[in-house]
């Protein structure tokens, strides 16, 4: 049964691959359908086809590859299409060279198929954005994601190298794109938000909720419970997920009508500490059970920030501190140039809190001491550097620190 449930989840991830669900292709292809097609009948015409034509490649290719290259060869993914099915296609002989030529020249057409579906998204919206025509767009679009994708192939070879992010992990030219653009484009959001509607905001935050419930997902059903990714840790809610989702409920809870102070107290209050319950008892369990050397990512797992329980300590302390009104115009002075740094100190606290932890250990301090001492420093330095940057370049700071 524990097979056979393992084999129905990589079939969903599949499945949600094979949608493009949270790219917007299937919303932009939807939008072109004329009002007299039967979306019915054409969802169904495309189950069929496209599960049949799936299940034949799956009978003609397992089989083949484990008559000629045994269980050695059954891999995933390009490990499969690139040295797997290669062997077998030599093995054929002659007729093999043009079975393989055949092979690889329609996965070239499937690729650029997909590369079309994807590009239409950007290009369907960037000419209802910039009122270009839709040959200049393809072309710079479709230049710029070449330039790109050779930048990516090259990064594997060439270009190849390793770097430690900020989150402990080791990535490549094409994971740091993608932290890159998690952790430095943010701002962007700003643009959605004030031309969101109703609608697509309650549906982004109903989508980034399900999205904190992943590390406990995964944990508790399937490591890769709805879709599996090796440049990002939320899958197919990627562009649900993540630290944009923050800045979403703020925008709202500044926006909504206030509630009287005694309420908003008890209820910050209240969700703080159910936060701080399930964090510390959830950290407190897996301690017992385990060292940070056998298994850090469980001892991490109730300390993610993308995690429902932080999630309820940081609503908690933003209603109470919404509420607080600053009359003196030094603290106000204060806190507006705190704030206006504010994304500049997070963008750059990833490059000084490494060094700042190492200066700080010879000290031998106590953890919570050690903790404590490491932020108010590099906060200090982050704030500096970013006032500085405001009042150089007062004009290209918004570019440079947000």
């Amino acid at each position: 049964f524990g097979r056979f449930m393992q084999i129905l989840l990589d079939a969903m991830n599949q499945l949600f691959f094979s949608l493009s669900v949270s790219m917007g292709i299937m919303i932009t292809y939807g939008s072109y359908v004329k009002d007299e097609i039967d979306l019915g009948k054409s969802v169904s015409q495309i189950e069929f086809f496209d599960s049949g034509v799936a299940f034949l490649a799956g009978m003609m290719i397992i089989p083949s590859i484990y008559v000629f290259s045994g269980t050695e060869g059954m891999a995933s993914g390009p490990s499969l299409m690139f040295v797997s099915l290669p062997k077998v296609f030599e093995a054929m002989g002659s007729a093999g060279h043009f079975i393989g030529l055949l092979f690889f020249t329609m996965v070239a057409f499937a690729a650029l198929t997909s590369s079309v579906s994807i590009m239409e998204t950007l290009v369907a919206n960037c000419m209802e954005i910039f009122r270009l025509p839709r040959k200049k767009l393809s072309l710079i679009i479709g230049t710029l994601a070449s330039l790109g994708a050779i930048v990516v192939c090259l990064g594997y070879n060439i270009f190849y190298f390793e770097l430690t992010l900020p989150n402990g992990a080791t990535a490549q030219i094409l994971d740091l794109m993608d932290y890159v653009s998690t952790s430095l484009l943010m701002p962007f959001i700003s643009v959605w938000l004030e031309k969101r509607d109703k609608t697509l905001t309650n549906t982004f935050m109903q989508m980034w909720l399900i999205s904190l419930t992943l590390p406990y997902l995964r944990h508790l059903i399937a490591p890769a419970l709805f879709g599996e990714c090796a440049w990002n840790g939320f899958g197919t809610f990627y562009y649900f997920a993540g630290f944009a989702g923050y800045l979403v409920l703020g925008h709202l809870l500044a926006k909504r009508s206030p509630m009287p102070l005694r309420k908003i107290v008890a209820m910050g209050a209240m969700l703080y500490i159910s936060g701080f319950i399930i964090t510390y008892t959830g950290f407190a369990s897996m301690a017992v059970k385990y060292s940070y050397e056998e298994a850090p990512e469980l001892l991490e797992l109730f300390w993610q920030f993308c995690s429902p329980n932080v999630v309820l300590m940081a609503l908690g302390i933003f209603l109470v501190v919404q509420r607080i009104n600053i009359t003196s115009p030094r603290m106000q002075h204060l806190l507006e140039a705190t704030t206006k740094c504010s994304f500049g100190t997070y963008l750059m606290h990833y490059i000084f809190i490494g060094p700042v932890m190492m200066m700080l250990s010879p000290l031998k301090l106590a953890t919570p001491l050690c903790v404590i001492c490491s932020v108010v420093i590099v906060f200090a330095i982050c704030w500096t550097l970013t006032a500085i940057i405001y009042k150089v370049a007062p004009r290209a700071a918004r570019y440079i620190v947000g």
